[in-house]
């Protein structure tokens, strides 16, 4: 079972492989987006914020935002360092995004981009 620490350390170098993707940053650059990441077996959230195309993580829960995603912290780590594609669990139900259906799409595309 993975950690908080390990679900925000796999959050820190997805932020990291989209700041270094020149493909992604032009992509990104007019999607401003704070995405609430929360580890239900930890009750832990974090905070993906997508602006001007960089991606940028803080601990805690937003004030606002604009999609949750929610997971047990060791999926979460696994999409999030791109050991296994979000697809599956969303489809099965352990991964639940909420959200704009045009939001989670992008999303989506940016896991593919980097791992696909």
């Amino acid at each position: 079972m993975a950690s908080a620490e390990e679900v925000r350390d796999s959050l820190v170098s997805f932020a990291e492989s989209c700041n270094e993707n020149a493909q992604l940053r032009i992509m990104n650059k007019d999607w401003n987006r704070t995405i609430d990441i929360h580890a239900t077996d930890h009750d832990a959230n974090f905070t993906l914020l997508s602006q001007d195309g960089q991606v940028t993580v803080a601990d805690g829960k937003p004030a606002v935002a604009d999609m949750v995603v929610e997971a047990e912290a060791e999926l979460l780590t696994q999409i999030f360092y791109g050991e296994v594609s979000p697809t599956e669990p969303y489809n099965d139900g352990s991964l639940t995004v909420h959200g704009a259906e045009q939001d989670v799409l992008h999303l989506d595309f940016i896991t593919a981009i980097l791992w696909g």
